[in-house]
């Protein structure tokens, strides 16, 4: 299945509901003490795609302002989440370099490659700006990460929600219901078709983290850069 046909398939599913303020609601994105932690391999997109990012979500922070937007900081697109985040992860039992080793194997044969954002989608949960690899690098290194893990004997929980597919980037996290609803979907028409940029991967992050990629949550693990 293409892109854009799971994208408008996520956009057909949820934005009906939005409309109506059926919301799923993060009731704790706020919560100091949620310790839910994993470890990510992840991309971040360049200066003029967070910039672009971060005034959209300037006006949509202005409409809804109960709404977690993420800050430039946080901003990423989820390569592989290796373990996803869970109560009482500790990094300290970690074997990083046993991670490395399989994340740089993963990495071996894999050329660089663009990633163009353009356009939203939503899920009940929140926003998120739609990204389109170019050729199919991403997919050969997913699939990489998966039979390589599958060999080791690291804990994973690769593809345990769901089987990544997208490139997207999770921009906006309801925590409330939405009080304007209707200048909500206006703006969200507004972007629906916007091109934020493109960018080419030059490197990726191996990293443990919260839930929402929080900078203050994150251990940087090894930066890998894209030969």
């Amino acid at each position: 299945m293409d892109l854009n046909t799971i994208y408008n398939e996520m956009l057909a599913e949820s934005l009906p509901q939005i409309g109506e303020n059926k919301l799923s609601l993060d009731h704790i994105v706020d919560d100091e003490t949620d310790n839910r932690r994993g470890l990510t391999l992840l991309i971040r997109p360049n200066a003029v795609v967070k910039k672009n990012i971060a005034e959209m979500l300037q006006e949509f922070a202005t409409i809804e302002p109960n709404q977690y937007c993420y800050p430039i900081s946080d901003m990423h697109i989820t390569v592989m989440s290796i373990v996803t985040c869970y109560a009482g992860f500790n990094i300290e039992k970690v074997s990083k370099g046993d991670y490395i080793k399989v994340v740089e194997e993963s990495l071996g044969n894999i050329g660089k490659f663009k990633i163009a954002m353009k356009g939203l989608t939503t899920a009940q949960s929140g926003v998120l700006v739609k990204g389109f690899p170019t050729g199919f690098n991403l997919e050969k290194l997913r699939n990489n990460l998966r039979e390589n893990f599958a060999k080791s004997h690291l804990e994973n929980s690769l593809d345990g929600r769901y089987k990544i597919q997208t490139a997207h980037s999770t921009t906006m996290r309801f925590k409330k219901p939405l009080q304007n609803i209707k200048g909500f979907l206006k703006l969200f028409e507004k972007y629906k078709e916007f091109d934020f940029g493109t960018f080419e991967i030059g490197e990726y992050e191996l990293v443990f983290n919260d839930w929402y990629q929080r900078q203050q949550n994150t251990i940087e693990i090894k930066r890998i850069t894209q030969k």
